[in-house]
């Protein structure tokens, strides 16, 4: 009956043989009862010990660094040996724990709290409409950000450099230089003209204008001397 359980045992068909028999069945379950509760005790005396233990030398530690014992619970004399006895909560506890129990999702929205500071830029409500974008609309309050921080940094390029002085008007991108662009693989075509050429040119409308005063004096003398 131990080892495989009273299922197992074969009781007599007589009355009195099988009562006795239901008897030393029942001296044994007495037996295996208070073997099973000395173990627990001696379980449970071995484990108050180790606390006990582990308790004396927390608080040399503790005497040793110099820092005041630890807080002890306290229990009420009555309830020493009780099963199921649990600590009082209070209301703000109950609440807590309560709070960290609940589902994210059927909280309530943060303005119920009490630290809730509410904005003071006025909320308009949109009209509905059948236009649909996946950009955030920007409120009043990123908007006084932003002109606040382009502030900032004016004020932080006009005190960087107290020589040099930039103008608040519109900029004007820098020439086309060499420094700037740097080298290119096609050649610039030139629109204008060399100044060489130029010179030359004045030049040879300088000399057609000489070669025709001259050609003209020289047909002015020869009709005197026909004349004479």
């Amino acid at each position: 009956a131990r080892n495989h359980g009273v299922g197992y045992y074969s009781f007599s068909q007589d009355e009195d043989i099988r009562k006795s028999q239901q008897e030393a069945l029942n001296k044994l379950r007495q037996q295996t009862q208070k073997v099973q509760e000395a173990t627990k005790d001696a379980r449970e005396r071995r484990k108050q010990q180790m606390e006990a233990r582990l308790k004396a030398a927390r608080r040399r530690k503790r005497e040793r660094m110099g820092l005041p014992p630890e807080d002890e619970q306290q229990v009420r004399p009555w309830d020493i040996g009780k099963e199921g006895v649990k600590q009082v909560m209070s209301q703000e506890d109950w609440v807590e724990k309560k709070r960290k129990e609940r589902v994210d999702e059927f909280a309530p929205p943060s303005s119920y709290r009490p630290d809730f500071i509410p904005s003071s830029d006025p909320q308009v409500k949109s009209k509905p409409t059948l236009f649909f974008s996946s950009k955030k609309p920007k409120s009043a309050r990123d908007s006084v950000k932003r002109q606040m921080e382009i502030s900032s940094c004016d004020d932080l390029e006009a005190a960087g450099s107290s020589t040099e002085t930039r103008g608040r008007g519109t900029e004007v991108p820098p020439p086309a230089t060499f420094e700037y662009y740097g080298p290119t693989s096609t050649a610039v075509k030139k629109n204008y003209t060399k100044g060489g050429d130029l010179e030359s040119a004045i030049d040879a409308g300088l000399k057609f204008l000489r070669q025709q005063t001259e050609e003209k004096q020289k047909m002015r003398e020869k009709g005197l001397l026909d004349i004479v």
